[in-house]
């Protein structure tokens, strides 16, 4: 088809082929160029005003599906349309995702933990899209065996692989986010939320997906980032690193092993790369530290970068019963947890090993990561016993830790 006109006559053509009322469902129908779609619908308005005539090839009614109104997409010009009614699509409660999932083992029978579903509803707050396409990369791609059990580890890879996927929901979103990423970064990077979202920007971004309007304990409305998923994608495709990551095929092949991914060896890069360049993280305005967002994002760009390469996937803020994950990597059936802490003192120290600890046993893991980054390296109380890299066993756990010079 060349014209819109092609495809209004391929319309009609269907509807005389069939013999019975032609109902016209276009979905993502703001995605339409507004140059195409006004006569378009001029073109749909005549077919329908059409039904009253013998022709046989008249449009009985339209639905049309789209984050945006017939007003707004016409900037302000009359449509050609009586609008019978318009509604918005909510998102699923806790009880409907349950419900959806409930229906799902009922007609299957394969069994989600409980903590699954929870994690669902956690990270995508009932938004249908991901509430689905979730379920979809679970059960068919991460564990298409019906009589297995899916369970919170198999729903941290699915998140990962979601997060990381192209594909026309994201792609939508990140076009209408993506002018206003300036304005995003600070939400995302701090998890902040506006409280005055009545000028243009924000409301076309609530419009959009992009941020919500929820309500708070103490009835206020405000504005922030759609869901969990949401920040992540954004996280991931926004913030660029200071310095380009030095990543390129043949270094991450260098750290395969028979099949294996060498982790340490790809992280031990990752703490020389710092070393080297010497990169400024984004300072907190109230401690004047570094802020750990901002290395962990950098730590997320080079192992998402890393593992891009060989298909292997990594997520931040996974979701664990033992708390959240900072950052979670995936390399075939192997998983790895690495926390990522701003030094302070030896007390915060110790809390955030107890912390790693508590993630490996949840996760039936026997070693973990801890990064930490430190403004003041060459002042760190840990470097009058240990070196920069070392290992720790508690619990019989091996907790593999980096101190990270960093500028602010």
């Amino acid at each position: 088809m060349r014209h819109h006109g092609d495809f209004v006559r391929w319309l009609r053509a269907c509807a005389r082929l069939f013999g019975k009322k032609t109902v016209l469902i276009i979905d993502e129908f703001d995605a339409i160029a507004t140059d195409t779609m006004e006569p378009l619908l001029s073109l749909f308005r005549g077919m329908y005003l059409e039904k009253y005539e013998a022709q046989g090839d008249s449009l009985h009614s339209m639905i049309l599906v789209g984050v945006r109104n017939l007003p707004s997409l016409l900037d302000g010009t009359q449509s050609p349309f009586n609008i019978a009614e318009q509604f918005t699509i909510p998102y699923f409660s806790a009880a409907e995702v349950g419900e959806l999932f409930n229906e799902y083992t009922a007609e299957t029978g394969q069994r989600l933990e409980p903590a699954v579903i929870a994690g669902i509803v956690n990270e995508t707050e009932g938004q249908p899209f991901l509430v689905n396409r979730l379920g979809q990369i679970l059960t068919q791609d991460v564990v298409p065996e019906r009589d297995r059990l899916i369970t919170e580890a198999d729903l941290n890879y699915a998140l990962a692989r979601l997060v990381g996927e192209n594909n026309s929901h994201f792609y939508a979103m990140l076009s209408k986010a993506t002018p206003h990423r300036q304005r995003l970064l600070p939400m995302l990077f701090y998890n902040q939320s506006r409280t005055d979202f009545l000028d243009d920007v924000t409301q076309a971004l609530i419009m959009y997906g992009v941020l919500r309007v929820v309500e708070d304990e103490n009835s206020l409305h405000y504005a922030r980032i759609g869901n969990p998923i949401y920040r992540k994608m954004l996280l991931l495709r926004f913030a660029t690193p200071p310095e380009p990551l030095p990543i390129d095929g043949g270094l991450v092949h260098r750290y395969l092993v028979d099949g294996l991914l060498n982790f340490d060896a790809l992280l031990d890069h990752f703490r020389a790369f710092m070393t080297e360049h010497g990169v400024r993280l984004l300072k907190s305005t109230k401690t004047g530290r570094p802020l750990e967002i901002s290395g962990q994002y950098l730590l997320l760009s080079y192992l998402t970068a890393a593992l891009d390469t060989i298909q292997g996937y990594v997520t931040i803020q996974s979701v664990s019963s033992a708390g959240e994950i900072d950052i979670m990597a995936f390399y075939r059936s192997r998983r790895f947890i690495v926390e990522t802490k701003i030094w302070y003192d030896k007390v915060r120290y110790e809390a955030g090993k107890v912390q790693l600890l508590r993630y490996l046993t949840a996760a039936g893991l026997h070693k973990g990561y801890l990064v930490i980054f430190d403004a003041q390296l060459d002042q760190n109380p840990l470097l009058a016993d240990q070196s920069k890299v070392f290992e720790v066993t508690v619990d019989e756990k091996i907790l593999r830790i980096y101190l990270v010079g960093v500028e602010v």
